[in-house]
């Protein structure tokens, strides 16, 4: 049997994602982080609530922050005390979050297409 759904979708929960036992119910602290870390960076700029002009961001700009704040969490340890006491790795899942929203509103494919996925394969795009 093939499936051309490129997400493999289950029929019963067929455009249900779960949001927030995937994602939030997963990852809570971690998101609660990066929300600080979005609200903290809004508020430096002076940008109002819900600002999403980082949209406007070449995405390379924010693979090269992420990569700052991999070095600087290498060199310096795991928080930025530089300018805010934040864990670089929140700040890392921020751009990380941020390069990603931009990519795939730019139309890239969030996952690699593939035009027929067999069920009994185990050869699986990750």
């Amino acid at each position: 049997m093939k499936k051309t759904d490129t997400f493999m979708k289950d029929p019963q929960k067929d455009g249900k994602l779960p949001v927030f036992s995937g994602v939030m119910g997963r990852f809570p602290r971690a998101l609660k982080l990066v929300a600080d870390i979005s609200e903290w960076g809004a508020a430096r700029r002076d940008l109002p609530p819900g600002d999403m002009s980082f949209l406007d961001m070449d995405p390379n700009d924010l693979r090269d922050a992420l990569g700052r704040h991999l070095l600087d969490e290498a060199i310096e340890g795991i928080y930025n005390l530089k300018d805010n006491g934040f864990l670089h790795a929140g700040q890392q899942a921020w751009n990380t979050l941020a390069r990603l929203e931009i990519m795939l509103e730019g139309g890239v494919p969030g996952r690699y297409p593939v035009d027929e996925v067999e069920d009994d394969t185990e050869e699986y795009i990750v």
